[in-house]
């Protein structure tokens, strides 16, 4: 694998570990608030992203699908990956109000990186056009999610 080919496949492994790590604090979520179901309903759709973004580094790897050269952003998906990781460890030592759960929830679904680094990917694949379309409607359709939701309780 050249080196570019080769950062381009570290950062879509970096974005699946972006997407588990969402998944691990919507867990931590469901855990302290298990009367909201919310949040068990948002870890299954980001263990699903992760799963596809995995699917798509294989892709990769086989020549099906391309990926502008963007190694620049390698770093920053790594340290949002280690920031949501160390906050879901703060989190499990000292709970936080499903008030800050919304606030930070929605705050990682407008990220930057939730919106923009699929973006970057180029391929003629029908298929793999629609998942990479999906992927970026989940995460709005997430967002409007835990609004409605913390607008129950008055958030």
């Amino acid at each position: 694998m050249t080196e570019d080919k080769g950062n381009r496949y570290k950062l879509i492994i970096s974005q699946a570990d972006f997407e588990t790590a969402i998944m691990e604090l919507y867990d931590q979520f469901a855990e302290q608030y298990s009367y909201c179901s919310l949040w068990r309903t948002l870890s299954e759709e980001e263990k699903k992203h992760s799963s596809w973004l995995k699917g798509l580094a294989a892709k990769l790897k086989a020549g099906e699908v391309g990926y502008e050269n963007c190694s620049f952003l390698i770093e920053k998906v790594q340290k949002a990956v280690k920031t949501i990781r160390d906050f879901v460890e703060k989190i499990k030592m000292d709970p936080i109000s499903i008030t800050e759960a919304f606030l930070y929830a929605e705050k990682i679904e407008n990220s930057l990186y939730e919106k923009e680094y699929l973006t970057y990917f180029e391929t003629d694949s029908e298929t793999l056009k629609s998942t990479i379309e999906i992927l970026i409607q989940d995460s709005e359709k997430h967002r409007d999610m835990i609004i409605l939701e913390a607008s129950k309780y008055k958030i």
